[in-house]
């Protein structure tokens, strides 16, 4: 038998049994266990590597995408911008201050610190700026500081008188007595339904900013009536800070004298007057050349918030720009400062800044003494109508009739200007924003019409006490609401709610919905009322909003149904359908 010796004198060395590896054995367990360990992290980290190089050379050509992208655009629409600017949106002192640095630019920002314009020097534009590979990090901060354009329309029309089959609503002169000599020449003010409204609100202790040419300071309407907190936008000047030098808002355009005349002229027995005759007015003059064009919609955007930091009450802007103006009307509503602004004299469907916003009250033309739109005028569903045709102050102490949506703005303007008196001080603006849209005369089809927006101002409607009413939903799937109306009017803000599994069918003045409400038609007279909901299944009824012609025959309004593909009905409560209105399937 072969002891433990003799093994170890054979082999020289001993065996290990489960105490201790070889040398040469751990060598090839280190190898079997950590190198592939090794060989899959370095595996990894290449494909990691590889991934981070790809974002990186994705990230690349999506910063090379963009910044052709704008160059392409900045040269496209070369003359629509001042190439010595560059707007800075929802910045900080910090950013702005070292990117002025960078470009070696002049800085100005607005008091928020949220707002700037870099001003270039004379060897640099925003097209070198933009075009440098270095710089195409920024690209997604900045914009071009376009031009903004007053919204005036060349030439007055003249406008035939039309005769109508059909009463719309009679022009109705104010009531009360004005002794102003060229009064008779303002026929346009029958067309607001001013009523008796002057013998109780003439505007005063409101202020309106109109941002704007500036105006004739010397001109007699506005006698006693310019702060002196007025400022120059392009310059950035106040009057009281410049030993109240008024040449600093000195109108050499003629617009905003006459933007300013509609709203606040005097009623002294002499020349014209305005529809809110005793407001004060904060002028706010952004430069521009003799074709109307501002140098800098920045400059603009700069008055607005100095409006905001004067704390007016309402704000006119008779001008359009593709500048982006939602922080500072945000801000301005959240002021309760009401900000009014022209629909644009385009003639198209659409609104540009600053009434594009919700928060902005826009304001499309009627023709020259009719309820027309004019051809002119811009139009939307959220704007609201006034006369665009007015007679009114001039450059120079005169006076001339003059048209465009710059003129329908400052109507609405004053208007509101009004109502903010009769409220008080603590009113919100977007209840007063409501109230306005309550109370308009409805043109065009019945309710908010693609055409005629939320129809014409109406200030006497505007000014009465509304009325409320619930809907009650009459189902626990959606919550009851309550809205305001003008009492005697039809109802304009209606809503029209959803549910997953039912079709809406209209609203009924009783719980068993027997008695339906003739939409947008109904005169209410009540101040308080309910309405009831229906509810019922698309096959069961007719998905349709509709009305019949004169010729008898159905013109569908709307769908109302939930179907992505529907079959046109021939026929309608036995009436042929003849026709389908515009928008009858938006969305």
């Amino acid at each position: 038998m072969t002891n433990a010796r003799t093994r170890i004198e054979r082999t020289g060395k001993p065996h290990n049994y489960g105490i201790g590896m070889e040398k040469s054995d751990r060598k090839s367990s280190f190898r079997a266990i950590f190198l592939p360990v090794l060989l899959i992290l370095a595996v990894a980290l290449a494909i990691a590597g590889t991934a981070v190089l790809v974002h990186v050379l994705e990230k690349n050509r999506e910063l090379d995408a963009a910044q052709a992208t704008f160059v392409e655009k900045l040269r496209l629409s070369a003359g629509s911008y001042d190439e010595k600017t560059i707007v800075l949106q929802k910045t900080n002192k910090y950013a702005a201050e070292k990117l002025a640095n960078q470009f070696n630019a002049r800085l100005r920002m607005a008091n928020n610190d949220t707002f700037a314009v870099l001003y270039l020097p004379d060897e640099s534009t925003i097209l070198d700026i933009c075009s440098d590979p270095a710089n195409r990090e920024l690209i997604a901060d900045i914009s071009p500081d376009y031009l903004a354009h007053i919204a005036d329309s060349e030439t007055a029309e003249e406008v035939e008188p039309e005769e109508y089959e059909e009463v719309l609503h009679l022009p109705k002169a104010p009531e009360s007595v004005i002794e102003d000599e060229y009064y008779f020449m303002q026929s346009y003010l029958n067309y607001i339904g001013l009523g008796d409204t002057w013998e109780n609100a003439r505007g005063n202790g409101i202020t309106v900013a109109v941002i704007d040419t500036g105006i004739d300071t010397d001109h007699p309407e506005f006698a006693g009536r310019i702060s002196n907190r007025s400022y120059n936008a392009t310059y950035d000047k106040v009057v009281e800070d410049w030993d109240n030098d008024w040449s600093l808002i000195e109108d050499n355009a003629g617009h905003g004298t006459s933007v300013a005349g509609v709203i606040a002229a005097a009623m002294d027995g002499k020349g014209t007057v305005g529809i809110a005759p005793e407001v004060n007015l904060i002028i706010i003059k952004a430069e521009c050349n003799e074709f109307g064009q501002f140098y800098r919609a920045s400059d603009l955007l700069f008055g607005l918030y100095y409006a905001i930091e004067c704390d007016v009450d309402v704000v006119n802007m008779s001008f359009t720009t593709k500048l982006d103006f939602s922080d500072a009307v945000i801000l301005a509503d959240d002021s309760d400062i009401l900000c009014v602004a022209s629909a644009g004299n385009d003639g198209v469907a659409g609104l540009q800044s600053p009434a594009s916003y919700d928060e902005v009250v826009a304001v499309g033309a009627l023709d020259s003494e009719n309820w027309d739109l004019a051809k002119y005028s811009n139009y939307a569903e959220k704007m609201v109508v006034a006369p665009g045709t007015v007679f009114t102050t001039a450059m120079g102490g005169g006076y001339r009739v003059i048209s465009g949506t710059s003129f329908s703005a400052p109507i609405v303007s004053a208007s509101l200007a009004l109502l903010k008196q009769c409220i008080g001080e603590y009113a919100v603006a977007s209840d007063l924003r409501e109230r306005l849209y309550v109370s308009g005369y409805d043109l065009g089809s019945p309710g908010p019409d693609p055409k005629y927006g939320l129809g014409a101002l109406d200030v006497a409607c505007m000014l009465r006490a509304p009325g409320i009413v619930t809907y009650d939903m009459m189902t626990d799937e959606l919550e009851d609401e309550k809205r305001i109306y003008a009492v005697g009017r039809a109802i304009q803000n209606i809503p029209e709610p959803e549910r997953l599994y039912a079709v809406f069918d209209g609203w009924y003045y009783d719980p068993e919905c027997t008695e339906e409400m003739n939409w947008y038609e109904d005169r209410i007279d009540s101040e308080s009322i309910t309405l009831y909901a229906k509810w019922g299944n698309e096959d069961d009824l007719i998905p349709f909003d509709y009305r019949i012609l004169e010729d008898g025959t159905v013109e569908i309004l709307k769908y109302k149904g939930r179907r992505r593909f529907i079959t046109i009905p021939d026929y309608i409560e036995k009436r042929q359908v003849s026709s389908i209105g515009d928008f009858a399937f938006n969305g």
